[in-house]
């Protein structure tokens, strides 16, 4: 998306020097006839301080112009972003570490625990048994998150037996299994996301 920014700022500006430069130019190469019709002295005077206007109006816009497009191209950068914190409560001790992996739209059928194109942050755990992650700078969209307490650091979330989860977990949107469309949200400005493990 920058880059296609950058490029049309740029092709803008190749556009306005051209125009600058073929106005200018036939301008001065125009500037004796111009002044040398038979008109009085306040005529050729006014023909000549227009010219004067249109030649420094033209140079003004050549160089702001692309500040303009520039400044609102990364405004408009900045406006797309913005901070997701995910507090989370209810970890079974202190132990570990707290993993929260998000997923966009696009990875929507990679939902779950693996971290297969999901966004990972890792928190610690305070004496209260929660945690808070942090995702800065995160683009605007529809995500859905997933959240462990990985008490023994190993980043995987094992099963039972029986299929069961053995470490306590969460989803946003209080989602009760990984479904990407059941734990979706959407994200558009700063937010913050309060999970409670199970």
């Amino acid at each position: 998306m920058k880059k296609k920014k950058l490029i049309t700022v740029l092709l803008i500006t190749y556009l306005i020097a051209f125009a600058d430069g073929f106005c200018c130019n036939w301008l001065l190469r125009n500037r004796k006839r111009l002044l040398s019709c038979r008109a009085g002295a306040m005529v050729k005077y006014r023909i000549s301080k227009i010219i004067g206007y249109c030649v420094g109006l033209a140079g003004v816009v050549l160089v702001c112009l692309p500040l303009v497009f520039t400044n609102t191209a990364f405004a408009a950068d900045q406006q797309q972003t913005a901070a997701l914190t995910v507090i989370v409560y209810n970890c079974e001790n202190q132990s570990g570490h707290v993993v929260a992996r998000l997923f966009s739209a696009q990875d929507a059928k990679a939902f779950g625990f693996e971290k297969n194109g999901a966004i990972e942050r890792i928190g610690k755990i305070d004496s209260s048994n929660s945690s808070k992650v942090v995702y800065e700078k995160l683009p605007f969209g529809d995500y859905a998150l997933s959240v462990f307490h990985d008490y023994d650091d190993s980043r995987n979330m094992e099963k039972t037996l029986f299929g069961l989860y053995k470490k306590r977990y969460g989803f946003s949107g209080g989602a009760s299994k990984a479904n990407f469309d059941l734990a979706k949200f959407s994200f558009n400005r700063d937010q913050v996301i309060y999970i409670t493990l199970r």
